[in-house]
């Protein structure tokens, strides 16, 4: 694919390829639109074809004031997503992450689950249970979180969620436990969100 495309091919953002996933970014609908059709006749001269059925169409206006420009795949009008998943990171159109957090918040209890087992068992240690929490539960939570643009609530309502889980009373933790993760925990929560500040912008995008 790197070959074939190599002359398409932008910087990223602008351009993004990930084994047959194609992420095309442009300031102006038009531009994008027109990519789009350059990058279809590429593959279909070689007898590839970009799906129109997971082809989605996201459209950053971050200030709100003007209004998506229509783009077509095959002669159909792709329609408008509000956000768009890419490598397990939820994007959405109007900049924010609420919906990205409590994706990934969804993500970290379903894998609290699978490990109840072993952390709602008071035979097991509490250590170990500690051990599980931050190696297979908390890096689900924070996946994608680099490059987050966050703010005050989003912080809030991942702490809350991590205190959550830990004060869940099927998982035997000693209250001492939890005090000593909770402090240990918001300060490195803290000391990552104020490190890991990343804005990022795209008027208009294609993902294929």
């Amino acid at each position: 694919m790197d070959a074939l495309t190599s002359d398409l091919q932008d910087e990223a953002p602008w351009c993004m390829l990930f084994a047959d996933d194609i992420v095309l970014v442009g300031e102006e609908g038009i531009e994008v639109q027109s990519r789009l059709t350059g990058w279809q006749r590429r593959l279909e001269s070689v007898g590839l074809k970009i799906s129109r059925s997971k082809t989605d169409y996201l459209c950053c206006d971050f200030g709100g004031l003007s209004s998506p420009v229509p783009m077509s795949l095959d002669g159909a009008t792709l329609p408008i997503c509000s956000d768009v998943k890419y490598l397990g990171s939820l994007i959405q159109g109007d900049g924010g992450i609420d919906r990205a957090v409590q994706h990934r918040i969804n993500a970290g209890w379903m894998k609290w689950r699978q490990v109840t087992a072993t952390t709602c068992d008071p035979r097991m240690p509490i250590r170990l249970k500690g051990k599980i929490y931050k190696s297979i539960i908390r890096p689900v939570v924070m996946y994608g979180s680099e490059c987050w643009a966050v703010k005050k609530m989003d912080e809030n309502r991942l702490h809350a969620n991590e205190m959550r889980m830990l004060r869940w009373k099927p998982i035997s933790v000693l209250p001492t436990l939890s005090k000593i993760f909770e402090k240990i925990i918001l300060d490195q929560m803290l000391s990552f969100f104020h490190h890991h500040h990343h804005h990022y912008y795209s008027p208009s995008q294609v993902h294929c």
